[in-house]
């Protein structure tokens, strides 16, 4: 602890507390903290404060076991940034560096087990809160004002929940940011999903949440777990919520169907859009075996665009009847394209729930104004009872105007 002037400084390292009873034998219970560390800098403006450490329970283990690798807690009262280089007692000083106006707190690696329930959540979390300021426009005069407001940020990752080797519902690998300001709330979060309720059902992937009630966009980066996040969301349409609901390599298995893939829904104002990419489906008996039998869909993908003026969309995918008896009905590529609304043609890039190198793939809906309607195929064979026909085919209508073409076509 040092004085000089009117600031005083203080630090310490390696700090190890137990605060309970039976302290040092067998039987202990109560709150242990190892390897804690700490600066505090005080003046007359304020005070700043950063601490941690290891933090674990001790003695509970035959009802709950509660612990985290590291806990920490940083305060900020001043209006100014504080950064400084604290002596702690140590062959180190300890580099203080915290905003104005700042309180946060945070786990890393937590982990709570209530044994009687087998049940285990773990994870790491940061909480902050800080004043910020913002302009705006003055609606009766025009005039520039600065405002300050109140912001809260909440971070998740590594989030889970194990409810026992023998349970049919897994929660893994979660995370999340909300952000919650005098504007509105807004948050993303996702989390990976693994049931397998009977022999005969199963689902997996990931599924993601995200909305903004803001009608301000949102760009907030914070680091949780040692991890930096960065929530980067649109502004909500007027009198609106944006919301986004997505899945990411799903699978489920229902009595011999299946149906795997990826989708993104979202709606903003009066506008709802939604993607599908990888999208595999299996209708039938004996999947996966020589007596395989059904319809199947392979490397589906599509996107749909609804709005008070109507309605677009594209679907495409192979094609394929399997283990038919004298009947062959395959395609390489089928596509249905339709749009409803009239008042000009559609060009949108729609997000379809998968990632490539951290980045959306999307579907890019370009159609010409509606009515219109196409379907198309490419690389099809029909054979029944030896009769065969092949090609590709276009059909399509646009307003009282039918055309129809076919190339590399073969018939037997």
């Amino acid at each position: 602890v040092e004085k000089q002037g009117d600031t005083i400084r203080a630090g310490m390292s390696d700090v190890e507390v137990f605060l309970g009873i039976d302290g040092d034998t067998a039987n202990a219970k109560g709150f242990s903290i190892t390897q804690g560390f700490g600066a505090l800098v005080l003046t007359g403006d304020g005070l700043a404060l950063e601490a941690g450490g290891g933090v674990e329970l001790v003695g509970f283990d035959s009802v709950f076991t509660l612990s985290a690798e590291q806990m920490k807690v940083q305060i900020n009262t001043t209006d100014e940034q504080v950064t400084a280089s604290v002596d702690t007692g140590s062959t180190e000083l300890y580099d203080l560096d915290i905003e104005a106006n700042t309180f946060r707190f945070s786990g890393d690696n937590v982990s709570l087990t209530v044994i009687s329930a087998d049940v285990t959540i773990s994870g790491s979390f940061a909480v902050e809160r800080f004043t910020e300021t913002d302009w705006v426009v003055n609606p009766t005069n025009s005039n520039v004002e600065f405002v300050e407001s109140s912001v809260i940020v909440l971070a998740i990752s590594g989030f889970s929940i194990d409810l026992g080797a023998d349970a049919p519902v897994k929660l893994v690998n979660g995370s999340g940011v909300f952000v919650f300001t005098d504007a509105g709330i807004a948050g993303e979060a996702s989390i990976g999903v693994e049931i397998n309720a009977s022999d005969e059902i199963s689902l997996a992937g990931t599924f993601g949440l995200v909305f903004n009630t803001a009608e301000k966009a949102i760009e907030r980066r914070v680091t949780v777990g040692g991890e930096s996040k960065v929530l980067s969301l649109p502004a909500a349409a007027a009198n609106s919520t944006f919301i986004r609901v997505s899945g990411t390599n799903i699978v489920l298995n229902a009595f011999g169907q299946s149906v795997s893939g990826n989708f993104n829904l979202e709606k903003n104002g009066d506008e709802f859009r939604g993607g599908v990419s990888k999208v595999d489906v299996f209708l039938g008996t004996g999947q996966g075996t020589a007596d395989e039998r059904g319809f199947r869909i392979s490397d589906g993908r599509g996107a749909f665009l609804v709005t008070n003026e109507g309605v677009a969309l594209e679907a495409s995918g192979a094609i394929a009847l399997v283990g038919i008896e004298n009947v062959t009905l395959q395609a390489e590529r089928m596509t249905v394209q339709v749009n409803t609304i009239e008042t000009g043609p559609v060009s949108a890039s729609i997000a379809t729930g998968e990632y490539d190198a951290g980045l959306p793939v999307v579907v890019d809906l370009a159609l010409p104004a509606g009515p219109y309607t196409r379907l198309s195929g490419s690389g099809l064979e029909l054979v029944v009872f030896g009769q065969s026909i092949s090609g590709n085919f276009v059909v399509e209508k646009q307003g009282d105007t039918i055309r129809a073409g076919m190339s590399d076509v073969e018939v037997f």
